[in-house]
């Protein structure tokens, strides 16, 4: 019988460091995408596709994969605004 493979899950190395978005500090690249920083600001890949206004707007060189830090930081505060209806 073949082995499963099995989700591997790491913590962040500093437990103040978490995703802006999703507010986890997990690192589970599969569930979550690759965690990424800059400029103070830390989010997970699919965080980043899943926001709903978020617009790739820089390069792929510029922010974090072409999201730039001023669509993120306005991003997260229109997310704050919003009720969750679910």
């Amino acid at each position: 019988m073949p082995k499963r493979n099995r989700q591997r899950t790491h913590q962040i190395e500093n437990r103040n460091d978490k995703c802006v978005f999703c507010e986890t500090s997990e690192d589970n690249e599969l569930k979550y995408g690759k965690i990424y920083e800059h400029e103070g600001i830390m989010t997970h890949y699919y965080c980043l596709l899943l926001s709903s206004n978020m617009q790739q707007k820089g390069n792929d060189d510029e922010g974090i994969l072409g999201f730039l830090t001023i669509d993120i930081l306005n991003e997260l505060k229109r997310g704050k605004r919003l009720a969750c209806s679910y």
